[in-house]
């Protein structure tokens, strides 16, 4: 018997023959949480793409994941923070900051920071910072002075987070 691959739902790249792929096994598949993972999984690795015809592509997959799936909790708050990050490298901090602001804000509805990075809020903080408005620099270091640490694991989590309180000081 033949092992089912999961390749057609990580695509790093996109062209036709890759979308009527997609879209076949999108219409077979049965269950509305798989479905949702696949746009999600799909729409972030293609966000990575170097080519900005492929990151729409990528947009447009999670854009659907949230009109079509909006109860998959997981699936769109990573989308939901990968989208900061994408608008964060971009340079459009407005949207990042938009994107990790909904992110935090479920954390803290739920009180768990599952299925995110746990660092929304200082992502959150970073960009609004980087917006460069005196009215958002106070919720910024707020964000950042009221972060729990203990959650910083790696010295690279940690020295972001000392170089955000050193620049908004």
């Amino acid at each position: 018997m033949k092992k089912q691959t999961d390749s057609w739902y990580k695509n790093k790249t996109w062209n036709g023959d890759i979308d009527s792929s997609f879209e076949k096994h999108m219409r077979y598949e049965r269950n509305e949480n798989n479905k949702a993972e696949y746009l999600q999984v799909q729409g972030c690795l293609l966000l990575l793409n170097n080519s900005e015809k492929i990151q729409e592509v990528g947009l447009v997959l999670l854009d659907r994941l949230k009109e079509d799936y909006p109860t998959a909790y997981c699936q769109n708050l990573a989308a939901q923070e990968k989208l900061g990050d994408y608008f964060f490298a971009k340079k459009q901090y407005e949207k990042a900051a938009a994107y990790f602001k909904m992110v935090t804000d479920y954390c803290v509805q739920q009180q768990s920071r599952t299925n995110t990075s746990t660092m929304a809020d200082l992502k959150w903080a970073e960009a609004l910072y980087k917006i460069n408005d005196a009215a958002t620099l106070s919720t910024a270091v707020e964000l950042v002075r009221n972060y729990p640490v203990a959650l910083l694991k790696t010295p690279v989590q940690k020295a972001y987070h000392t170089k955000l309180q050193l620049v908004l000081c």
